[in-house]
């Protein structure tokens, strides 16, 4: 009963002329904030200009991934960043570069002596082999690998011992 009360035309009138006050200040106070946001921001841009962008993208990179080291997201990541900039990749004939065997250019699909074909990405499962990866990647390459942590204490404790390094 009292729900058809409420539906009566002057009760519905007075609502929607509510709601309708409601937006309309919803409105001005949304675009007096943002006016305010935009002249705060002005006065907090830097008076003096900013120095000159020092950090450039690397466009020669050379991942070696290994096992549990987060290597797959890394690859993942290379992939798509050589791919929206358009990249070469030295890619395997097979699955793999012949692993667990040391890394070598006659693997690399499409890669010959006579040629010196270079590409701008090596990254995949592979034994490290430094003078054949520089046969196919340019002389500016960054080189790059990840591990664990915890393997880091066994490096110092071997080297160490083998009395490569004092402390």
């Amino acid at each position: 009963m009292r729900f058809l009360q409420l539906c009566r035309p002057r009760i519905l009138g007075i609502g929607l002329l509510g709601l309708m006050a409601i937006g309309l200040t919803i409105q001005v106070l949304g675009t007096h904030f943002q006016k305010r946001s935009q002249q705060l921001s002005v006065l907090l841009r830097p008076l003096t200009p900013l120095p000159e962008r020092t950090c450039h993208p690397k466009t020669h990179i050379m991942f070696l991934k290994t096992h549990k080291t987060a290597g797959s997201t890394i690859l993942n990541m290379l992939h798509r960043y050589g791919d929206k900039n358009s990249l070469t990749f030295a890619l395997p004939y097979k699955y793999q570069f012949n692993y667990p065997n040391l890394f070598h250019t006659r693997r690399v699909k499409g890669y010959s002596d006579s040629s010196k074909q270079t590409y701008d990405i090596l990254c995949h499962h592979m034994r490290f082999n430094l003078p054949e990866g520089q046969k196919i990647m340019p002389a500016d390459s960054f080189y790059l690998q990840s591990f664990e942590i915890s393997h880091l204490g066994r490096i110092v404790f071997f080297l160490l011992q083998a009395g490569l390094v004092c402390l």
